[in-house]
């Protein structure tokens, strides 16, 4: 349910996880790197809901997602 308690205890998840993306977008800003946001915020909510929804560490803010972009690219073509 999503009661007070329940928001409270993953809510530092979702802190923690829009530090990291945070983070990426200012090294972006920093190296003048154009960044895909759309794809930040795709790993930002795939991290987060991963661990508060599922407790499991995703960590697509740090790695590269070779199976997630097989699976996106397989995705359009069908």
């Amino acid at each position: 349910m999503f009661s007070k308690t329940s928001i409270a205890a993953i809510l530092p998840k979702f802190i923690d996880k829009s530090m990291l993306a945070l983070e990426k977008l200012e090294s972006a800003a920093v190296s003048k790197t154009p960044i895909d946001i759309q794809d930040l915020f795709f790993r930002f909510t795939l991290d987060a809901m991963g661990e508060a929804g599922f407790g499991h560490s995703i960590d697509s803010l740090n790695r590269y997602l070779l199976f997630f972009l097989r699976c996106k690219l397989e995705w359009e073509v069908s």
